[in-house]
């Protein structure tokens, strides 16, 4: 019991770890800015999985899978595949889990000068 107390405290603090994304000065702002849009429609996809509203998580799958790469945020393209991949499939579960460890990142994303 206790080391299953431990693990679960490591793994509490492994989350709260930043993750460190270099970006070039010509970018900072703009990757800045996309990540900020990126938790807005975080928020929007939860909101639309409450609604049952299987198109509009598609589309904001999409949208993150085809834009998070191009910012230097690999992580953002994995998760809007995969959402939108669940979102095609109307896996609830899938959908909440994805919405989770995306929100998970973007929580814990930090973007830093690339030296």
């Amino acid at each position: 019991m206790k080391l299953l107390l431990n693990f679960k405290y490591l793994l509490q603090e492994f989350r709260k770890e930043k993750i460190i994304v270099p970006i070039s000065a010509a970018t900072i702002k703009v990757a800045q800015d996309y990540l900020k849009d990126a938790r807005d429609q975080a928020r929007a996809a939860q909101e639309a999985l409450l609604a049952g509203d299987f198109e509009t998580l598609k589309n904001i799958g999409d949208s993150m899978k085809g834009n998070g790469g191009s910012f230097g945020f690999d992580l953002i393209t994995k998760y809007g595949q995969t959402l939108g991949d669940a979102a095609k499939a109307q896996e609830a579960t899938a959908i909440e889990t994805t919405i989770h460890a995306l929100s998970d990142y973007l929580d814990r994303v930090k973007v830093v000068l690339k030296t």
